[in-house]
Parts: C-alpha cells; sequence; structure tokens
C-alpha cells in the first residue's frame, strides 16, 4: 500500500483512521481480540492445531463459530466463547485468548463445558434425535493466557493431571498455558505457535505450515484499511 493512500484520512462517524494509527495497527498482535477472532477460524489452521495442543486425533471440523453466544432457554445463563468448534464426532472444542489475569478461570471453564454439552442435549431432543447417553459430546477447552496460571489447580486434584511447570496445566479436556512462557515448552511446533501469537508483527521464518497460515491470515487483515477501524 502506497504511502500517498495511508496519508488519507478515512473520516466516518466517530473514527478517523490516520497514517499514524494504520502504522499502529501493523503491530498489532494474535493476543488482540479482534485479530484472534478473524486469524483463527479456518478449518485448514484449527484441525491441526486442535490436534497438536491435544496431542489426538479428532474429526474433521463441521462448524467454527467466532464469538459464539450460548444460552440454552432464556432462563438459563449464558456465555460467549472466542472461538467455538465442532467435529464430525460431535465434539466441541474451545479456544479463549486471555490475555488480562481473570480470577476463577477453572470454574469459568466448568461453567462453558456444562452449558456448551447441555445446549446440543436440549438440541437434540428438540429436533427428535434419539439420543444415547454414549453419544453426548465432550467439550475441550484450552486458555492460552500472557499470565501465571500455575494456581488454578492448586488446591485440586485430578487423576490425570500433567503439567509443564510454569507454562501447561491440563486435565483430560481443561488446559490453561502462559503462552509467555514457550521456551519452557518441549513441543517445537506449539513453541512457534505461542511465540507467534505474542510476537505476531514479525516474520518469525516458523517450520510448522500452521503458523505460516496464520502469518499469511494476518498480513491479509493487516492489508485492510477497513479492518483497522
Amino acid at each position: 500500500m502506497k504511502m500517498v493512500n495511508l496519508q488519507k484520512e478515512i473520516k466516518e462517524e466517530k473514527f478517523v483512521l490516520t497514517a499514524e494509527k494504520f502504522e499502529a495497527y501493523q503491530h498489532v498482535d494474535l493476543t488482540n481480540d479482534f485479530m484472534f477472532k478473524h486469524c483463527f477460524p479456518y478449518k485448514e489452521i484449527l484441525k491441526p492445531l486442535l490436534e497438536e495442543v491435544w496431542n489426538k486425533e479428532i474429526g474433521e471440523i463441521v462448524e467454527v463459530i467466532p464469538d459464539h453466544h450460548i444460552q440454552p432457554t432464556q432462563e438459563h445463563r449464558s456465555i460467549f466463547c472466542d472461538l467455538y468448534v465442532k467435529d464430525s464426532l460431535g465434539d466441541i472444542y474451545i479456544l479463549e485468548m486471555q490475555k488480562n489475569i481473570r480470577k476463577e478461570l477453572h470454574r469459568r471453564s466448568i461453567c462453558y463445558q456444562a452449558i456448551s454439552i447441555f445446549d446440543q442435549c436440549t438440541s437434540k431432543r428438540a429436533s427428535e434425535e434419539k439420543h444415547e447417553y454414549d453419544s453426548v459430546a465432550r467439550c475441550y477447552i484450552v486458555f492460552l493466557c500472557c499470565f501465571d496460571v500455575s494456581k488454578i489447580f492448586q488446591n485440586i486434584k485430578f487423576p490425570c493431571l500433567e503439567e509443564v511447570p510454569k507454562a501447561i496445566y491440563r486435565s483430560d479436556s481443561m488446559m490453561f498455558v502462559n503462552i509467555k512462557n514457550y521456551a519452557l515448552i518441549e513441543n517445537e511446533r506449539l513453541q512457534e505457535l505461542f511465540k507467534f501469537i505474542l510476537h505476531s508483527d514479525t516474520s518469525l521464518h516458523a517450520s510448522w505450515y500452521v503458523v505460516q497460515l496464520l502469518w499469511e491470515k494476518v498480513r491479509e487483515i493487516r492489508r485492510k484499511e477497513s479492518m483497522a477501524e
């Protein structure tokens, strides 16, 4: 994009995009809510990413909804998920970016899982489909955090709790990651991924194709002045 175009101000009701603002926009990383929800919701990115994070094969992705609102009925509590993913096996994957410190992430995860599964079960009944217990979805949730997550499981004992000290803490269906400590993780693909999320303004010459795809999405969005608004 030529500088002559950047010098023009795009004026709307409450926003003026100047060259300085557009330049600052070029350094916004993937921890930003807008960038996260616009760069990640692609099947070719999410399927290998989720398989690497959970270290297992998942079904084909059939549904991806950014900023997904779930409220089974008006009487029930509602939730908003950054990225809501469903695969061909019926399982649900929720991916959350948490830039600022929030309390009760563990309880929040339980709430997200419970409401997501309940919503699916009630939808099955509403459509009069046969619904056996062995077909009830599992819900996997990952919080990608920019702060210490080591105390989330502090007073809770899980039968299969795994951890990478100061970096990853997980049960069989919940995971909390301090992406700032990516260097402590042995998995090189996840290292590249978390590093790129934090430093998305730099081409990292990543070897994992998923990070390369993300880099293309980031560049594509940054080229659009309308997105910067």
